[in-house]
Protein backbone atom coordinates (compact mmCIF):
# COMPACT_ATOMS: atom_id res chain seq x y z
CA UNK A 1 0.00 0.00 0.00
CA UNK A 2 2.82 2.39 0.85
CA UNK A 3 4.50 1.88 -2.50
CA UNK A 4 1.21 2.51 -4.26
CA UNK A 5 0.76 5.75 -2.34
CA UNK A 6 4.24 7.01 -3.25
CA UNK A 7 3.60 6.12 -6.91
CA UNK A 8 0.36 8.16 -6.88
CA UNK A 9 2.08 11.20 -5.37
CA UNK A 10 4.88 11.07 -7.95
CA UNK A 11 2.40 10.85 -10.80
CA UNK A 12 0.45 13.81 -9.50
CA UNK A 13 3.63 15.86 -9.30
CA UNK A 14 4.68 14.97 -12.83
CA UNK A 15 1.29 15.85 -14.30
CA UNK A 16 1.24 19.17 -12.47
CA UNK A 17 4.68 20.05 -13.82
CA UNK A 18 3.63 19.14 -17.35
CA UNK A 19 0.49 21.26 -17.24
CA UNK A 20 2.44 24.35 -16.21
CA UNK A 21 4.34 24.33 -19.51
CA UNK A 22 2.01 25.77 -22.15
CA UNK A 23 4.55 25.83 -24.99
CA UNK A 24 4.41 22.83 -27.36
CA UNK A 25 7.67 21.78 -28.98
CA UNK A 26 8.10 23.19 -32.47
CA UNK A 27 7.95 20.47 -35.13
CA UNK A 28 11.12 21.68 -36.83
CA UNK A 29 13.07 20.93 -33.64
CA UNK A 30 11.98 17.29 -33.42
CA UNK A 31 14.61 14.69 -34.33
CA UNK A 32 13.84 13.04 -37.63
CA UNK A 33 15.36 9.78 -38.84
CA UNK A 34 17.65 10.22 -41.82
CA UNK A 35 16.69 8.91 -45.24
CA UNK A 36 19.42 6.29 -44.90
CA UNK A 37 17.90 5.00 -41.65
CA UNK A 38 14.45 4.80 -43.22
CA UNK A 39 15.46 2.91 -46.36
CA UNK A 40 18.15 0.55 -45.04
CA UNK A 41 16.60 -2.87 -44.48
CA UNK A 42 18.06 -6.23 -43.59
CA UNK A 43 18.06 -8.53 -46.59
CA UNK A 44 17.22 -12.18 -45.97
CA UNK A 45 18.66 -14.12 -48.88
CA UNK A 46 19.02 -17.86 -49.41
CA UNK A 47 22.57 -17.82 -50.79
CA UNK A 48 25.06 -17.30 -47.98
CA UNK A 49 28.52 -18.54 -47.03
CA UNK A 50 29.27 -18.06 -43.36
CA UNK A 51 32.78 -17.61 -41.94
CA UNK A 52 34.64 -20.83 -41.27
CA UNK A 53 38.11 -21.71 -40.07
CA UNK A 54 38.91 -25.40 -39.63
CA UNK A 55 42.67 -25.00 -39.13
CA UNK A 56 42.41 -25.93 -35.44
CA UNK A 57 41.59 -29.50 -36.48
CA UNK A 58 45.28 -30.10 -37.20
CA UNK A 59 47.93 -28.78 -34.76
CA UNK A 60 50.66 -29.05 -37.42
CA UNK A 61 48.64 -26.82 -39.73
CA UNK A 62 48.22 -24.25 -36.98
CA UNK A 63 52.00 -24.12 -36.54
CA UNK A 64 52.48 -23.79 -40.30
CA UNK A 65 49.97 -20.93 -40.57
CA UNK A 66 51.47 -19.14 -37.57
CA UNK A 67 54.85 -19.24 -39.28
CA UNK A 68 53.34 -18.12 -42.59
CA UNK A 69 51.76 -15.09 -40.92
CA UNK A 70 55.16 -14.13 -39.50
CA UNK A 71 56.74 -14.51 -42.94
CA UNK A 72 54.07 -12.26 -44.46
CA UNK A 73 54.38 -9.65 -41.70
CA UNK A 74 58.16 -9.45 -42.22
CA UNK A 75 57.94 -9.67 -46.03
CA UNK A 76 60.43 -12.49 -45.69
CA UNK A 77 60.94 -13.86 -49.20
CA UNK A 78 63.58 -16.36 -48.06
CA UNK A 79 61.23 -17.81 -45.45
CA UNK A 80 58.40 -17.90 -47.99
CA UNK A 81 60.38 -19.78 -50.62
CA UNK A 82 61.11 -22.53 -48.07
CA UNK A 83 57.42 -23.36 -47.71
CA UNK A 84 56.43 -23.12 -51.38
CA UNK A 85 55.99 -26.33 -53.34
CA UNK A 86 58.52 -26.55 -56.18
CA UNK A 87 55.62 -26.75 -58.66
CA UNK A 88 53.41 -24.09 -57.08
CA UNK A 89 50.56 -22.99 -59.35
CA UNK A 90 50.81 -19.31 -60.21
CA UNK A 91 48.22 -19.23 -63.00
CA UNK A 92 46.14 -22.04 -64.48
CA UNK A 93 45.09 -20.05 -67.53
CA UNK A 94 48.58 -18.75 -68.12
CA UNK A 95 50.14 -22.15 -67.39
CA UNK A 96 52.57 -20.65 -64.88
CA UNK A 97 54.11 -23.04 -62.38
CA UNK A 98 57.13 -23.03 -60.12
CA UNK A 99 58.92 -20.83 -57.60
CA UNK A 100 60.76 -18.78 -60.24
CA UNK A 101 57.50 -17.92 -62.00
CA UNK A 102 55.88 -17.15 -58.65
CA UNK A 103 58.69 -14.74 -57.76
CA UNK A 104 58.47 -13.04 -61.14
CA UNK A 105 54.67 -12.76 -61.07
CA UNK A 106 54.69 -11.07 -57.66
CA UNK A 107 57.84 -8.98 -58.26
CA UNK A 108 59.61 -10.42 -55.24
CA UNK A 109 62.91 -8.95 -56.38
CA UNK A 110 61.45 -5.83 -54.77
CA UNK A 111 59.67 -7.37 -51.77
CA UNK A 112 58.76 -4.12 -50.08
CA UNK A 113 56.76 -3.02 -53.12
CA UNK A 114 55.16 -6.40 -53.86
CA UNK A 115 51.36 -6.63 -53.74
CA UNK A 116 51.69 -10.22 -52.56
CA UNK A 117 51.92 -9.38 -48.87
CA UNK A 118 48.72 -7.35 -48.36
CA UNK A 119 46.77 -9.93 -50.34
CA UNK A 120 48.07 -12.82 -48.24
CA UNK A 121 47.60 -10.91 -45.00
CA UNK A 122 43.96 -10.25 -45.82
CA UNK A 123 42.95 -13.80 -46.66
CA UNK A 124 44.99 -15.34 -43.83
CA UNK A 125 42.90 -13.30 -41.40
CA UNK A 126 39.74 -14.95 -42.76
CA UNK A 127 40.67 -18.58 -42.22
CA UNK A 128 39.94 -21.57 -44.41
CA UNK A 129 38.53 -25.07 -44.78
CA UNK A 130 39.68 -28.62 -45.44
CA UNK A 131 38.59 -29.72 -48.88
CA UNK A 132 39.13 -33.47 -48.60
CA UNK A 133 38.00 -36.18 -46.14
CA UNK A 134 41.57 -36.93 -45.05
CA UNK A 135 42.16 -33.28 -44.14
CA UNK A 136 45.31 -32.99 -46.24
CA UNK A 137 44.09 -30.17 -48.52
CA UNK A 138 43.40 -26.78 -47.00
CA UNK A 139 41.86 -23.82 -48.85
CA UNK A 140 42.21 -20.16 -47.81
CA UNK A 141 40.03 -18.13 -47.73
CA UNK A 142 36.87 -20.00 -46.76
CA UNK A 143 35.00 -17.95 -49.41
CA UNK A 144 36.63 -20.15 -52.07
CA UNK A 145 35.57 -23.44 -50.50
CA UNK A 146 34.13 -25.97 -52.94
CA UNK A 147 32.33 -27.59 -50.01
CA UNK A 148 30.43 -24.37 -49.32
CA UNK A 149 29.52 -23.59 -52.92
CA UNK A 150 28.45 -27.15 -53.67
CA UNK A 151 25.59 -26.66 -51.22
CA UNK A 152 24.22 -23.75 -53.25
CA UNK A 153 22.04 -24.64 -56.21
CA UNK A 154 22.98 -21.85 -58.61
CA UNK A 155 24.87 -21.51 -61.89
CA UNK A 156 27.71 -19.21 -60.82
CA UNK A 157 29.88 -17.12 -63.08
CA UNK A 158 33.11 -17.23 -61.07
CA UNK A 159 34.44 -14.10 -62.73
CA UNK A 160 31.41 -12.13 -61.54
CA UNK A 161 30.74 -13.61 -58.10
CA UNK A 162 31.68 -12.30 -54.68
CA UNK A 163 31.03 -13.17 -51.05
CA UNK A 164 30.20 -10.65 -48.33
CA UNK A 165 32.63 -11.19 -45.45
CA UNK A 166 30.65 -9.30 -42.82
CA UNK A 167 27.22 -9.60 -41.23
CA UNK A 168 26.60 -5.89 -41.86
CA UNK A 169 27.38 -4.99 -45.46
CA UNK A 170 25.54 -1.85 -46.49
CA UNK A 171 24.24 -1.53 -50.05
CA UNK A 172 24.25 2.09 -51.21
CA UNK A 173 22.29 3.62 -54.06
CA UNK A 174 25.42 5.37 -55.35
CA UNK A 175 29.15 4.72 -54.78
CA UNK A 176 29.48 6.99 -51.76
CA UNK A 177 28.69 6.58 -48.07
CA UNK A 178 26.41 9.62 -48.01
CA UNK A 179 24.14 7.94 -50.53
CA UNK A 180 20.81 6.35 -49.63
CA UNK A 181 21.18 2.99 -47.93
CA UNK A 182 19.10 0.42 -49.76
CA UNK A 183 19.72 -2.73 -47.73
CA UNK A 184 22.06 -4.53 -45.36
CA UNK A 185 23.57 -7.86 -46.41
CA UNK A 186 24.95 -10.57 -44.13
CA UNK A 187 27.46 -13.06 -45.58
CA UNK A 188 25.53 -13.14 -48.84
CA UNK A 189 26.86 -14.40 -52.16
CA UNK A 190 26.31 -11.69 -54.77
CA UNK A 191 26.84 -11.00 -58.45
CA UNK A 192 29.16 -8.25 -59.62
CA UNK A 193 27.92 -5.70 -62.14
CA UNK A 194 31.07 -4.54 -63.97
CA UNK A 195 31.70 -0.79 -63.96
CA UNK A 196 34.76 1.36 -64.55
CA UNK A 197 34.90 2.92 -61.13
CA UNK A 198 37.84 3.27 -58.77
CA UNK A 199 35.95 4.84 -55.89
CA UNK A 200 36.46 1.91 -53.52
CA UNK A 201 32.99 0.56 -54.25
CA UNK A 202 31.75 -2.37 -56.33
CA UNK A 203 28.32 -2.53 -57.94
CA UNK A 204 26.49 -5.75 -57.09
CA UNK A 205 23.12 -7.41 -57.10
CA UNK A 206 21.78 -10.25 -55.00
CA UNK A 207 21.29 -13.56 -56.79
CA UNK A 208 17.51 -13.14 -56.71
CA UNK A 209 17.91 -9.66 -58.25
CA UNK A 210 15.91 -8.05 -55.43
CA UNK A 211 18.72 -5.77 -54.25
CA UNK A 212 21.06 -3.83 -56.53
CA UNK A 213 23.53 -1.13 -55.58
CA UNK A 214 27.06 -0.41 -54.38
CA UNK A 215 29.02 -1.96 -51.51
CA UNK A 216 32.46 -1.14 -50.20
CA UNK A 217 35.17 -3.18 -51.88
CA UNK A 218 36.67 -4.13 -48.52
CA UNK A 219 33.44 -5.94 -47.58
CA UNK A 220 33.77 -8.45 -50.42
CA UNK A 221 36.01 -11.28 -51.55
CA UNK A 222 35.82 -11.98 -55.27
CA UNK A 223 35.79 -15.65 -56.25
CA UNK A 224 38.11 -14.78 -59.14
CA UNK A 225 40.72 -13.42 -56.71
CA UNK A 226 43.77 -15.52 -55.78
CA UNK A 227 43.26 -18.29 -53.26
CA UNK A 228 45.83 -20.17 -51.24
CA UNK A 229 46.09 -23.94 -51.58
CA UNK A 230 48.05 -25.80 -48.88
CA UNK A 231 48.68 -29.54 -48.99
CA UNK A 232 50.13 -31.87 -46.37
CA UNK A 233 52.91 -33.97 -47.88
CA UNK A 234 54.16 -36.51 -45.37
CA UNK A 235 54.57 -34.57 -42.15
CA UNK A 236 55.02 -31.19 -43.82
CA UNK A 237 52.67 -28.62 -45.25
CA UNK A 238 53.47 -26.86 -48.52
CA UNK A 239 51.82 -24.01 -50.42
CA UNK A 240 50.88 -25.63 -53.70
CA UNK A 241 49.00 -22.76 -55.27
CA UNK A 242 48.35 -19.08 -54.98
CA UNK A 243 46.43 -18.42 -58.14
CA UNK A 244 43.33 -16.59 -59.38
CA UNK A 245 40.40 -18.27 -61.08
CA UNK A 246 41.62 -18.04 -64.66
Amino acid sequence: MFVRFIFTVVLSFLFSCGSSNQTAPHKSLEAKPSEQEITSKAYHGAFKIYPSDESANDPTLLIFLKNLKKVVAKKDTSGLFKILDSEIVVSYGGALFGIKEFSTEWQLNFPNQSKLWPGLKRILSLGGTFEDPDKHIFCIPYTHSDKAFNKLNYDFNWYLTAVCISNHVIVYQAPKTKSTRLATLSYDVVEIIPEDDESGFIKIQTLDKKVKGYVKEKDLILTSAPSLGIIKKGNNWKITEYAPYD
